[in-house]
């Protein structure tokens, strides 16, 4: 795990401004702790006094890229239940720059990693995008693709890290 502390000190999560007010209250918490349903979300979606990021996981292409006997609806509610990170500001700035999200005012928010070294996990894939591999080709998502970071090694990718626990206001920088 040192490793990966030393490789990532800090970790990044995107969020609408309007979301603030609750994160300065509440900190960062998952989608499903606000409220969110298991249905994809085509657009941003208010719940809760919060709002949550569009998803890009409707039911016939997300089925076709899950481990077998999963279905879209539990793979989002698996979602839901995850608070995201990205390893860079690089790549958090990414998000905001999607063409889809031009014009709403979003933040970047960091957090020391060792902070929540405890709850995290980290993923070589970015498992909400949805690659255009042949069906034959694609990789099957499942809950194992979330790894503790102890089994992370230099050089292996880092897409994702997720916190399966709430982040206390405390520990966020940028609010």
């Amino acid at each position: 795990m040192e490793e990966f502390l030393e490789k990532f000190p800090r970790l990044y999560h995107v969020t609408r401004e309007d979301n603030l007010p609750g994160i300065r209250a509440n900190g960062l918490r998952c989608a499903r702790d606000l409220g969110a349903d298991d249905a994809n979300r085509g657009s941003w979606t208010p719940v809760a006094g919060a709002w949550l990021r569009w998803q890009r996981m409707p039911d016939g292409p997300m089925a076709s890229r899950l481990a077998e006997g999963r279905t879209p609806d539990a793979w989002r509610r698996h979602i839901n239940g995850l608070v995201f990170f990205f390893p860079s500001v690089k790549a958090a700035q990414g998000l905001i720059q999607v063409p889809k999200d031009v014009g709403v005012a979003q933040r970047i928010l960091w957090v020391e990693t060792a902070a929540l070294s405890a709850a995290l996990a980290w993923c070589p894939f970015n498992n909400g995008f949805l690659d255009r591999s042949p069906p034959t080709r694609r990789r099957r998502r499942s809950p194992q693709d979330y790894r503790p970071l102890s089994e992370w090694r230099r050089g292996m990718p880092v897409r994702e890290v997720v916190s399966f626990q709430p982040v206390p206001p405390a520990l966020l920088h940028g609010l």
